[in-house]
């Protein structure tokens, strides 16, 4: 992938010798290209994650699960509905909920995909991630003015949730650029 990205005018975010790439590559856990042609960094990952965070998905569980949809004229596999959902939450978490857009992902995956919440809430206890979820449903709820289906109510808040729904929203209030 990155011969091809190469090939087509991108340049690696950071110059590399032969050792340093092999250990990075075991290390990391996205590869970051840019273009003089393109204004956003195109990005190589093999995991949702850096790995210093606490939060691990499977990924070869990310890929059974897969899902097929029509791109085009193609056929493609992407995340199934509640991978997905669980993606954008810690998203938005990895980031300190610092945008509103990843908040407004998550509501409208919820209001237009069928999401299987026992599935979700399976991952949820096996990543450890339900505070993140929490978190995520509350702002919604809070900054959006969502209404969450009943089934979204197993991942309710817990005082510690609420602190930081609090400070996050304290932060998104001086921030002018939320978007």
């Amino acid at each position: 992938a990155a011969k091809a990205l190469t090939e087509i005018g991108y340049r690696q975010a950071y110059e590399l010798n032969r050792a340093q790439q092999r250990r990075y590559l075991r290390s990391g856990y996205e590869l970051p290209f840019h273009a003089e042609h393109a204004a956003n960094v195109l990005e190589i990952q093999w995991q949702i994650l850096p790995r210093f965070y606490a939060v691990r998905f499977d990924v070869e569980k990310l890929f059974e699960r897969a899902i097929q949809i029509s791109l085009g004229t193609r056929t493609v596999s992407t995340l199934c509905h509640e991978d997905l959902l669980l993606v954008l939450c810690v998203q938005a978490g990895k980031h300190a909920w610092t945008r509103l857009s990843w908040l407004a992902d998550v509501i409208q995956l919820i209001e237009s995909k069928a999401i299987n919440w026992e599935q979700v809430e399976r991952e949820v206890d096996r990543m450890h991630v339900r505070r993140i979820v929490a978190v995520t449903f509350l702002l919604a709820q809070q900054l959006l003015d969502c209404q969450l289906p009943e089934a979204a109510g197993r991942f309710k808040a817990d005082r510690q949730s609420q602190r930081v729904v609090d400070e996050v929203v304290a932060n998104i209030s001086r921030d002018e650029d939320a978007g």
